[in-house]
């Protein structure tokens, strides 16, 4: 589902939303629905604003997560997510 913001609000709340789904994949593992950690990606970003500045003001929210957050992911799925956050960032600036 393509997630539109209408506030920097509504987009720091689809950026918490996505982030938690992120997490739970991290405590549980990947789903058996996606193939590779790609193609969940694929789908996690339309969790997020699709709008220039929604994207941006997301992304840059979810770049502040703690570390701890960060070094699961690293350490579960294998995906170092700020580094894959900040080349998302890289592109809508």
């Amino acid at each position: 589902m393509v997630s539109r913001a209408t506030s920097v609000d509504d987009a720091i709340r689809l950026a918490d939303d996505a982030w938690n789904e992120l997490l739970e994949y991290a405590d549980k593992g990947l789903s058996p629905d996606y193939d590779s950690m790609g193609d969940y990606l694929y789908d996690w970003y339309t969790s997020l604003p699709w709008d220039t500045k929604g994207v941006e003001v997301a992304i840059k929210y979810l770049l502040q997560k703690p570390d701890d957050d960060f070094n699961k992911i690293v350490r579960t799925l294998k995906l170092d997510m700020r580094a894959e956050l900040q080349r998302e960032l890289e592109t809508k600036e």
